[in-house]
């Protein structure tokens, strides 16, 4: 039939190694049709949105991270920053970027321990909102909790 013909055309051109790939998924195993593809009832060859994606787990942890302290600053009646990454200036590790409506908190995450990374997003809030002590300590450790990293003495451990 028709379609049969076709997927053998499409598997000889995606010939590889003696293995078949198409859209980098494996052909050689069968795969039942899905929702969003052709005619239902037809095994056909895996489309590039059935393989496995890969993730980028530092820059999903950030996006979290973000979102947790700008819903805490919030809650406590502070300005959230935004956060982005990396910095626009070249060899710094954070920076800071004002405007009327609130600010931007850039910070570098390759090549830097998570732990480091979180300091500056807290960090960025306390800068932001122009806090001093005893009010910015609070904070922090307030923060710092709420990220689930317990503050002991010098040293930071993530729980």
């Amino acid at each position: 039939t028709a379609p049969q013909e076709r997927e053998r055309a499409l598997l000889r051109r995606g010939q590889h190694g003696g293995r078949r790939f198409l859209h980098g998924a494996d052909t050689t195993q069968r795969v039942s049709q899905c929702p969003g593809c052709r005619a239902p009832g037809n095994s056909i060859t895996p489309f590039w949105h059935h393989a496995a994606m890969s993730t980028n787990q530092t820059a999903l942890e950030f996006a979290h991270a973000a979102r947790l302290l700008g819903r805490e600053a919030r809650r406590r009646g502070l300005v959230a920053p935004s956060y982005r990454c990396p910095p626009r200036l070249v060899g710094v590790q954070r920076s800071l970027r004002r405007y009327p409506s609130g600010a931007v908190v850039a910070v570098q995450l390759k090549g830097r321990p998570w732990v480091a990374v979180l300091g500056d997003m807290i960090e960025g809030v306390v800068v932001v909102n122009r806090l001093t002590p005893p009010h910015a300590d609070r904070l922090r450790t307030e923060l710092w909790s709420a990220l689930g990293v317990e503050v002991q003495g010098e040293v930071a451990k993530v729980a």
